[in-house]
């Protein structure tokens, strides 16, 4: 039945105060006793039906009324009865509090949080509690810097009705910025970064929290002064660098011998980098094993 026709049906055959107003997922005794008075006797809490959906309405039939009287020993009705589901608009401050809670109980270690609203669902819905606690979907920033967060009404008997937020979320975190310019590939000099403590976008990329994290790291771009400082900003400094001395060891076999040489280029542990042996002016590459150390392993003897 469409539910044009359902409405018009409560219309002709609901009783004259019209259709009852319920607010759980199911109808109850107690509903039903104040929509028709032979039912006044059953429990309240008696399950006569489930509930229609919110802002619908859901006509029991006389017929179906009599049945239900004779197995409960009530006096046969003489009309059908009308309910209809209480919604409205999910109040958007509830639901911004559901989501704060919800961020704050996922992220334990961030600060307070904020948010702008700036748009939010208002389709009906029923009484109920307001979770974001899945928050299954979370869509790409806009250019407004707001997100859609997804999250539903539950009502007592189980029934979801979901409900979206789009705001734009800050978390109070301290972060490292930047005091003056940061050049690329060299080493952040006392005082050139700062930690402050204040409200950032979120989610939004880790910040460095204090200038130990920056310890053996060096900038992959120049930096301008203000900047707000991420882990990607930064890279693992070369353990050897071009022109240093370098100790090489050569393996053959149980033989070791070790002799320096000049590096050639830069490079970090585990990598292979062009030496020059300083005593023969020979050409040839090892592996790095420490800052200053590299490794050559051959049958051919020294290079």
């Amino acid at each position: 039945m469409s539910s044009l026709a359902t409405i018009l049906l409560a219309a002709f055959t609901a009783p004259p105060g019209g259709c009852v107003a319920i607010a759980g997922a199911w109808i109850t005794g107690g509903d039903l006793g104040r929509a028709l008075p032979q039912f006044q006797s059953l429990p309240e809490s008696a399950i006569v039906a489930s509930a229609p959906a919110p802002g619908a309405v859901r006509v029991l039939s006389i017929e179906t009324l009599d049945r239900f009287a004779r197995s409960h020993g009530a006096a046969a009705p003489l009309a059908a009865a009308c309910f209809v589901l209480a919604a409205a608009p999910p109040d958007p401050q509830v639901m911004l509090e559901a989501l704060l809670r919800s961020m704050a109980a996922r992220f334990p270690e961030a600060g307070a949080w904020q948010a702008d609203i700036v748009s939010y669902s208002r389709d009906p819905a029923p009484e109920g509690n307001v979770s974001f606690s899945a928050v299954t979907t979370v869509s790409p920033d806009r250019s407004d810097g707001s997100r859609l967060y997804r999250g539903s009404v539950v009502q007592a008997g189980g029934r979801v009705f979901p409900v979206w937020l789009r705001v734009r979320l800050r978390v109070e975190r301290s972060c490292s910025a930047v005091a003056s310019d940061l050049a690329p590939g060299r080493f952040v000099a006392p005082g050139q970064v700062r930690v402050e403590k204040a409200f950032h976008p979120a989610p939004g990329p880790r910040c460095i929290a204090s200038a130990a994290e920056l310890e053996g790291r060096i900038p992959v771009r120049a930096i301008p002064r203000g900047t707000l400082l991420s882990p990607n900003m930064f890279r693992p400094a070369p353990v050897v660098s071009r022109g240093d001395d370098v100790a090489v060891e050569v393996r053959s076999g149980s033989a070791r011998i070790t002799f320096h040489a000049k590096s050639e280029g830069s490079g970090h542990s585990g990598e292979k980098i062009a030496l020059v042996n300083r005593e023969s002016g020979k050409r040839f590459t090892a592996r790095i094993v420490g800052p200053g150390r590299a490794v050559l392993e051959t049958v051919k003897g020294n290079p």
